[in-house]
C-alpha cells in the first residue's frame, strides 16, 4: 500500500539529477507495505501482525532516589523478560489544545441536564473573555504546552504454513511485565494504530491515514465502521525526499523533516540518560529498536573477540603502540560484557532513530543544531542519515520494522536506566485542565485531571498546603470543572472564598450562624427505609456524641436509646422530625430509669439544653429551612469558624449529614468540597464520620474534595489515614520542614523529596496519584 500517489520529478542541474538518483531523493512514492487493518492491530506485507501498546510517561524529575531505583530494577526485570525484538516509540509534540476543547466540550454537553444555557455561556461564549474555552486556549498557549506520547510496538512473525501468533497472550504477558514496573498501559485498536502511523510521519499532517482511506476501508479494514469518516481528507501528490531531509505539501503550508540515528552510546549513565524528547521544544520523535540476543550467542562472540584481541595484541606488541592501545580498550569492553552477563544481565542490539520536525528549513536547521548540541552534551553521537532518509524513516515509523540498520551493542542494566518514555504529564480520559507539568521553566505538558475516570478505584482528593500556596485556587478550578462538565457541586466555605464561584454558577448560598441564618435539623438524616434509618439513627447519635463531649458507655446507650424514642421507624412517626430540644426533654423525662442511670440522663439532657437556647437553638434545634434542588451548594461558615472553633466543627458536620441525604437525589456524578478538613481529621470520631462519608458518597458516584493545611492532619490517628488512603489523588502544596517525616511515611518519600516540597513556589504542587504515581504540577492562574 502505498502512502502518497507518484510524480514526475522535477527538472534540475544534471548533479542534481545524479545526486537524487544514488540516494533517493526527488519527489516520490513511500511503499509503507501495509497489508491490511484488523480490529487489533496492523498486518505488514511480510505477514508479520504488528500489536501496540500505549505507556503512561514516567515523571522522573518527581522521583526520589529510592523510586528511581526501583524503576531501574522494574525495569531491567521487564527487560530480561523479552524474547523477541520490540520497537519503543516516543513523541514529542505540541499540545492540540483546538482539539482538546472541541472533544471536551461535545462531551460535556452531553452530560448537561440542568442550567444548559448558562454552561454553554461560561463554556464557549466568544462575548465572555473568562469563559473557559478561551482560559484553556490562552493557558496552552502561553505554557508552551506539549505532550509526550509512548508507544511500544510488538511485532509477531507467523512462518510459512502455520497459523496466526498468539498477539493478545503476548500483550498480555508484556502488560502483567510493565504493571509490575509500574508503567500504566492499554492495548490499542487497530484504528489508534492507523493515526499513530499518521503522528509518527508527519506529527499529525494526516498523510499516512489519508493514503489508507484512498484503499478503501472496505478492503483493508475489518470491524472498523468509521474508519472511512476519520480519514476523509484530500491525498497529497508528492513527497520530496532529499539527502538530508524531506518535504511533505500541505495546504497550511510544507512541512520538512530530517532523520537520523545515534551511533555512540555513552561509556557511564545517569536515570533517564536517553529521555531526549522531553528536552525539547519542537516536534520529535526517537525510535529504539531493541533486538534481544540468547545468552549462549552472546557468550560464544565474547569468547571470539577474547581470542582476535589476544592475537591482535600478539601482533602489535613493541610494533605497533597505537593499535595495542585499542586493542587494550577493546579487551576492555569484552571483559566488561563478560562480567555483566556473569551477573546475569541480558544483551540487546540497539538501534536508535529519531525525526525532527519544522515548519521550514532554517527552523529545522536550527533544531538540528540544537539536536546535536543536546546529544553531545551527554555523551551521545549523532549523525544524519545522509541519502538514506527515506529507510530512517520507515525506521520510525510505528511498524517495528528497521529497514536502516544502525546498531550498537548494550546490556540491560544501561538500557534500564535508559527512560526514553520519561517525561511530564497526565492525561486522564476526559481530564480536566489544571494546569502544567514541572516546576522549572520551558516546555510542558498539560495536567489532565479526572478524578471520575475510570483508572481510579476512589474518586476522592486530598488538597494539602499552607496559607498563600495557592491550594484553595486549586479546589474552585476543580470545583468549577466538575459543574462545567455536568457534576453537581456542594461545598463548606469557612472563610468566604467561594462566593463569586457559587454566584457565577447561579447556586445556593446558605449561611449557617449562631442566632441567625439558616437552620439544618440533624434529625432529618434519619431516613424512611430500614437500612437508611439505622445508618441515620448511628449518624444522630454520633453527632450529639460529638457536640455534648466525653461520656460514659452507659451514656452513650442512653442517649441512643432517646433517639430511637423520639424518632421511631416510618411507620411510628407523627409527622413532625425532632429537635434537639425534643431529645433533651425524652432525657430529663424518662421515668423508666432511677438511680445512678436517671442522674446519667439529666446530666445529658442538661449539657443538651445548651444547644436549644436562644443562641445556639437557631442552627441546631430548629427545623430544617433551606431547600437542597440547586445544582451548586454552598455553605457559608465563616462566621461561626471566627466566633467558636469547637461549634464551627460542629456546624460542618451538621452539614455533611445533611448533604448524606442530597447524595439520594437521582445525578450521574456529584462533588462534595470540604474546606477546613482538619476540623474533623484531628480526633478518631471526626475522621471515623469522614471515613464513613468517603465510603457513602463512593457507592453513590460523589467525590469528596478534602482541602487542610497540614500533611500531619491526616497522621493524626490510624482512621485518618485510611481517609488519606481512600483517596485517588493528594495534591502537596508547600508543607513545613517540620512536616519532612509525615510527608515521608504517608506518600514514600526520601528526605530529599520531602526538603523539595518544603520549598516550593505558590502554586507548584506534588500531585502524588494512585498506584504511586508522583508528578510535579504548577496550577493555572485562572479567574475564577
Amino acid at each position: 500500500m502505498r502512502c502518497a500517489a507518484g510524480a514526475v520529478p522535477p527538472k534540475g542541474s544534471g548533479l542534481k539529477r545524479s545526486i537524487e538518483k544514488a540516494f533517493g531523493g526527488g519527489r516520490s512514492v513511500l511503499d509503507i507495505g501495509v497489508r491490511r487493518v484488523t480490529e487489533r492491530g496492523i498486518e505488514r506485507f511480510d505477514g508479520a501482525l504488528v500489536a501496540g501498546l500505549a505507556l503512561a510517561p514516567i515523571d522522573l524529575e518527581s522521583l526520589d532516589r529510592e523510586q528511581v531505583a526501583a524503576l531501574n530494577a522494574g525495569m531491567a526485570g521487564f527487560l530480561a523478560g523479552l524474547d523477541s525484538p520490540v520497537q519503543l516509540l516516543v513523541s514529542n509534540y505540541r499540545f492540540d489544545s483546538e482539539g482538546y476543547l472541541s472533544g471536551t466540550i461535545q462531551r460535556w454537553r452531553g452530560d448537561w441536564l440542568t442550567k444548559t444555557g448558562l454552561r454553554e455561556r461560561l463554556v464557549a461564549s466568544p462575548d465572555d473573555p473568562s469563559a473557559w474555552s478561551e482560559f484553556a486556549s490562552a493557558a496552552a498557549a502561553d505554557g508552551n504546552l506539549r505532550q509526550i506520547r509512548v508507544r511500544l510496538m510488538l511485532p509477531a512473525h507467523r512462518g510459512r504454513g502455520k497459523s496466526p501468533p498468539d498477539a493478545e497472550s503476548r500483550i498480555e504477558r508484556i502488560g502483567a511485565a510493565l504493571s509490575q514496573t509500574g508503567i500504566a498501559w492499554r492495548a490499542l485498536s487497530g484504528l489508534e494504530l492507523v493515526l499513530e502511523l499518521e503522528r509518527a510521519f508527519l506529527h499529525g499532517g494526516g498523510l499516512l491515514a489519508n493514503a489508507l482511506a484512498a484503499g478503501g476501508p472496505v478492503r483493508i479494514v475489518e470491524g472498523l465502521e468509521n474508519l472511512a469518516f476519520d480519514l476523509a481528507d484530500p491525498l497529497p501528490e508528492w513527497i520530496e525526499f532529499a539527502p538530508r531531509h524531506m518535504r511533505f505539501p500541505r495546504t497550511d503550508g510544507d512541512r520538512f523533516c530530517a532523520a537520523g540515528y545515534v551511533r555512540a552510546l555513552p561509556r557511564a549513565v545517569q536515570p533517564g540518560w536517553l529521555a531526549l524528547p522531553s528536552r525539547f521544544d519542537f516536534d520529535m520523535t526517537l525510535s529504539l529498536h531493541m533486538d534481544p540476543l540468547p545468552d549462549e550467542e552472546v557468550m560464544r562472540r565474547v569468547a571470539q573477540s577474547e581470542r582476535e584481541i589476544a592475537g591482535a595484541l600478539d601482533d602489535a606488541a613493541g610494533a605497533d603502540p597505537v593499535a595495542a592501545r585499542e586493542q587494550r580498550w577493546r579487551a576492555e569492553d569484552v571483559g566488561e560484557l563478560a562480567e555483566a552477563m556473569r551477573g546475569r544481565e541480558c544483551y540487546f542490539k540497539l538501534g536508535a532513530y529519531y525525526l525532527v520536525g519544522a515548519d521550514g528549513q532554517e527552523e529545522l536547521d536550527d533544531h538540528l543544531r540544537t539536536l546535536r548540541s543536546v546529544l553531545a552534551g551527554i555523551g551521545l553521537v549523532g549523525s544524519g542519515a545522509f541519502g538514506y532518509q527515506r529507510q530512517a524513516l520507515m525506521s520510525i515509523l510505528p511498524l517495528a520494522r528497521e529497514r536502516l540498520i544502525r546498531r550498537r551493542g548494550i546490556t540491560s542494566a544501561p538500557l534500564a536506566a535508559a527512560h526514553p518514555g520519561s517525561g511530564r504529564g497526565r492525561a486522564d480520559p476526559g481530564g480536566w485542565l489544571l494546569g502544567a507539568c514541572g516546576w522549572d521553566k520551558g516546555p510542558s505538558a498539560p495536567f489532565l485531571f479526572n478524578p471520575f475516570a475510570p483508572a481510579y478505584e476512589n474518586p476522592h482528593v486530598a488538597i494539602l498546603g499552607q496559607s498563600g500556596t495557592g491550594k484553595t485556587h486549586l479546589a474552585r478550578a476543580i470545583a468549577y470543572s466538575a459543574w462545567l462538565s455536568g457534576a453537581e457541586v456542594a461545598l463548606i466555605d469557612p472563610k468566604n472564598e467561594y462566593g463569586s464561584l457559587c454566584r457565577r454558577c447561579a447556586g445556593s448560598e446558605i449561611s449557617l450562624d449562631l442566632g441567625r441564618g439558616s437552620a439544618l435539623n440533624v434529625f432529618d438524616a434519619v431516613g424512611d427505609d430500614e437500612r437508611s434509618y439505622a445508618g441515620g439513627i448511628a449518624n444522630v447519635a454520633g453527632f450529639w456524641r460529638a457536640a455534648l463531649g466525653k461520656m460514659s458507655d452507659h451514656q452513650a446507650a442512653l442517649l441512643s436509646n432517646a433517639i430511637e424514642e423520639i424518632c421511631p421507624p416510618s411507620g411510628g412517626r407523627t409527622g413532625r422530625r425532632p429537635l434537639a430540644s425534643d431529645l433533651a426533654a425524652e432525657l430529663a423525662g424518662d421515668h423508666s430509669i432511677d438511680g445512678a442511670g436517671r442522674a446519667a440522663a439529666q446530666d445529658l439532657a442538661q449539657r443538651l439544653r445548651r444547644f436549644c437556647g436562644p443562641s445556639m437553638g437557631r442552627l441546631f434545634s430548629s427545623p430544617t429551612n433551606v431547600q437542597l434542588d440547586n445544582d451548586f451548594l454552598s455553605f457559608k461558615l465563616a462566621g461561626l469558624r471566627a466566633q467558636d472553633v469547637d461549634v464551627f466543627s460542629l456546624a460542618v458536620r451538621l452539614t455533611l449529614l445533611a448533604l448524606a441525604r442530597w447524595l439520594n437525589r437521582p445525578a450521574d456524578r456529584r462533588l462534595i468540597l470540604i474546606d477546613e478538613a482538619w476540623c474533623l481529621l484531628h480526633d478518631r470520631a471526626g475522621s471515623r464520620f469522614l471515613l464513613d462519608l468517603a465510603k457513602t458518597a463512593r457507592a453513590q458516584g460523589a467525590m469528596m474534595l478534602m482541602i487542610t493545611q497540614d500533611v500531619a492532619d491526616f497522621a493524626a490517628n490510624p482512621l485518618a489515614r485510611s481517609v488519606l488512603a481512600n483517596c485517588s489523588a493528594a495534591m502537596i502544596f508547600r508543607q513545613h520542614r517540620a512536616h519532612a517525616a509525615a510527608l515521608a511515611e504517608l506518600f514514600d518519600l526520601d528526605s530529599e523529596g520531602s526538603a523539595r516540597v518544603s520549598t516550593l513556589r505558590r502554586g507548584q504542587a506534588l500531585a502524588a496519584l494512585a498506584g504511586g504515581e508522583r508528578v510535579a504540577i504548577e496550577v493555572f492562574d485562572h479567574p475564577w
